[in-house]
């Protein structure tokens, strides 16, 4: 037989904290507060760091004048942008510097060509003569072909006569 609780709430919650009252969490959330407290009440120099660039942020943008709201819509439209420059820069920027480099390079040497032009030159024109050579070759075999209906029956005739007289 099982008996229900009179309040829901309270073993839900008793089931959550069951572990709480140990000893361990108790002294790790004394030291996590410890810590919060030497930082909110005595801050370093970081911390002093961090306070007095939000304070030249906000007086150079004029923050402090703005109602939240207001505050809110700069930042994310701030926020916003240089996400954008970011993404932008990092995307684009890599083949800029690369071009840069490269007309650098040909201010600094010359014109000179590189062994993998040359090599690429010469094979292109490799390709180019071969190319030429087979256009020329189909081109001769395309005149010598008959052109009429009657010349292909006299050669087809021709044909079967040297064929006939071998037998």
């Amino acid at each position: 037989m099982s008996t229900v609780s009179p309040n829901p709430v309270s073993s839900v919650s008793g089931a959550m904290f069951e572990n709480a009252s140990n000893p361990g969490y108790t002294v790790v959330g004394g030291l996590a507060l410890l810590i919060l407290g030497a930082f909110f009440f005595s801050p370093t120099r970081l911390i002093r760091w961090a306070q007095k660039k939000r304070y030249q942020y906000e007086v150079t943008f004029a923050l402090y004048m703005m109602t939240p709201t207001e505050k809110f819509i700069f930042n994310s439209i701030l926020f916003l942008f240089l996400s954008m420059v970011i993404i932008a820069a990092s995307l684009y920027l890599p083949e800029h510097v690369a071009v840069i480099a490269r007309r650098a390079y040909y201010y600094a040497v010359g014109d000179k060509e590189s062994t993998v032009q040359k090599v690429s030159q010469t094979m292109a024109e490799t390709v180019a003569q071969t190319a030429f050579q087979a256009a020329s070759s189909i081109a001769k075999a395309a005149t010598s072909m008959p052109t009429t209906a009657q010349e292909v029956v006299e050669s087809a005739t021709a044909v079967a006569e040297a064929v006939a007289g071998e037998l």
